[in-house]
Order: C-alpha cells, then sequence, then structure tokens
C-alpha cells in the first residue's frame, strides 16, 4: 500500500541556496545529501498545463530518491517562456501507465532565461520518481547529446488536484529539465538532515542537540573517617553517566557511584551523557577529604 504525503514549500526557506553536505557537531552524525534528477539547455518540447515524468534514463543520474527522506531544494533550468513549475514525486513504473502521486511541492514562478533553484520541505517515501508539472508550452524537458537511451511521458493535469496521474505519451531522448537535493531525515521530523535539521537524532528539536544538565542528589562529606564514600546523581531520562576520579581517565558509572579512597584529597568529576551523545559541558564536581580515625 503506497503512503501519499502532501506537504507544500516552507515560505521561510524561499531561498536560492543548495546545501550539499554538513560538518557533525560532537555527538551528531554525519549526513549526505544526493541529487536526482538533472537540469540542462531547455528543450522546446512539452505542451501548457503539462505533467512529465522520466521512466527510462540512459546511464546517470537517477531521478527516483534512494529512500525516505526530505526534498530540501528544486532547480529547473528556464528557457525564455515566463511560467511556472511544480515539483512531483510519482510512484513507480516501468513504462508509461498510471501512477500515484506520493508528494508535491507549492507552484514556482520561475524567472525566465536562468537557473532557478527553489529551497522547500518535503517529506517523500522510498521509491519515488521525480516529475515536473509546468504552465506554459516547452518548459518541461531538455535534450541531452547522445542519450537514446532516455525516454518522457507526458500528460495533463496540476498533480496537486488528483492523485492519480496516466501519461499519454512518450517523448524519447529527453530529460526532465529539473534535479533536486534529497537529505535523509533520520529522526523522522520532516526536516532534511545537512541542510535543516542541526539536530537529526532527535525529533524534538531542529536546533543543535541539547546537552544534558548533571545533577548530585547525594555526596560524601567534606570530611570524613569513612574510607568509603557514595555519590548518586541524576539527569534526563535516557542518559548516562562517566566518572572520573582524581584526574584519572572518565569510565563509565552508575548512580550511586561506590568507592573506597585512600587518605587524603579526592575530587570526582561526573557527567551526564544523553541518549543521542552529547555530553553535559560543565561536569558536576564532587570534592571530600578522607581523614585518619583518632
Amino acid at each position: 500500500m503506497l503512503t501519499r504525503f502532501i506537504a507544500t514549500v516552507d515560505t521561510a526557506l524561499a531561498t536560492s541556496v543548495l546545501v550539499t553536505g554538513s560538518t557533525a557537531a560532537a555527538g551528531e552524525r554525519a549526513a549526505t545529501a544526493v541529487v536526482v534528477g538533472q537540469t540542462g539547455t531547455p528543450g522546446m518540447c512539452g505542451s501548457a498545463n503539462a505533467m512529465w515524468v522520466q521512466y527510462a534514463t540512459a546511464g546517470t543520474p537517477t531521478y527516483t530518491v534512494p529512500e525516505a527522506g526530505v526534498i530540501t531544494s528544486v532547480s529547473h533550468n528556464a528557457n525564455a517562456m515566463p511560467g511556472s513549475i511544480r515539483a512531483a514525486f510519482l510512484g513507480p513504473a516501468a513504462a508509461p501507465g498510471s501512477r500515484t502521486v506520493l508528494a508535491y511541492t507549492a507552484l514556482f514562478t520561475v524567472t525566465p532565461s536562468t537557473l532557478n533553484t527553489f529551497s522547500v520541505r518535503l517529506p517523500v517515501p522510498a521509491g519515488a520518481g521525480l516529475g515536473i508539472y509546468t504552465t506554459a508550452a516547452d518548459m518541461g524537458c531538455y535534450l541531452p547529446t547522445g542519450a537514446a537511451g532516455d525516454v518522457m511521458a507526458a500528460g495533463f493535469g496540476d498533480p496537486s488536484a488528483s492523485s492519480d496521474y496516466t501519461p499519454g505519451g512518450t517523448l524519447p531522448n529527453s530529460r526532465i529539465n529539473l534535479s533536486a537535493v534529497w537529505e535523509p531525515d533520520v529522526d523522522k521530523d520532516g526536516y532534511g538532515d545537512v541542510s535543516q535539521d542541526v539536530c537529526p537524532q532527535s525529533a524534538a528539536t531542529q536546533a543543535a542537540c541539547p546537552a544534558p544538565e548533571t545533577t548530585l542528589t547525594k555526596s560524601p562529606a567534606k570530611r570524613s573517617g569513612k574510607r568509603k564514600a557514595k555519590i548518586s546523581f541524576t539527569s534526563v531520562a535516557g542518559a548516562t553517566f562517566t566518572c572520573a576520579v582524581d584526574g584519572k581517565p572518565a569510565k563509565p558509572c552508575t548512580s550511586p557511584f561506590k568507592k573506597r579512597y585512600g587518605y587524603g584529597k579526592h575530587k570526582v568529576l561526573v557527567t551526564a551523557v544523553s541518549s543521542v551523545g552529547i555530553a553535559d559541558p560543565t561536569p558536576a564536581a564532587v570534592k571530600f577529604r578522607i581523614v585518619r580515625r583518632r
């Protein structure tokens, strides 16, 4: 059963900047963007209010998203014709035939005779194939050199008006004049993990992953004759902890942390680590002294 995802452009993202990679901060996972489709010198083909899909391509590029994720931008190389475009993603088909519209963008007015790029936030399922809807003639395709295996299928109708699309004809040696940037969405929050989500490990935020706070609930006396000491602590749900004793390397620990100490001064640093690997930058410090009993 196909699941239909319908989303529109986020107006706050109306820029022309493509981001195709990112550097992960501490505890965050690096993500990689993938470009599907391709733009080229516009060819004079197609009718107004037409929908185009690619179902055969000689070699690269691919017009199919690699897995479920988010489309973060679409690009179209416009000719001199004024008009608008809408990117659509459809269910697969081995040959021209009925397809299901799975997702589509807002309708974008293009600037003629230039490469147009529109930022979006569009969740798409795995296997969705790229299509383009155009409001004016001769906007939908380009004619690549030496691509005898390229075939497009064309038909009429705006994908926003119906979830079913049945092409009425084919155009050989042609490719859709459209590309899209796909990004993974590990936490399934509807934001691309490369350019839109700084914390791809958690659906609770798209800003930097929050660091946990380490809270002490019980500490040993500042001065004691007991060589065994117990430290209790807590933090956010799902957090783990490390304990560093007297400047030694930190090791995993649990609350309460019990240990036998020698005589003298001691310092234990307790650090909470969130479920997504973010460590508390300000560990809780416990200082005490073990003295000989008289």
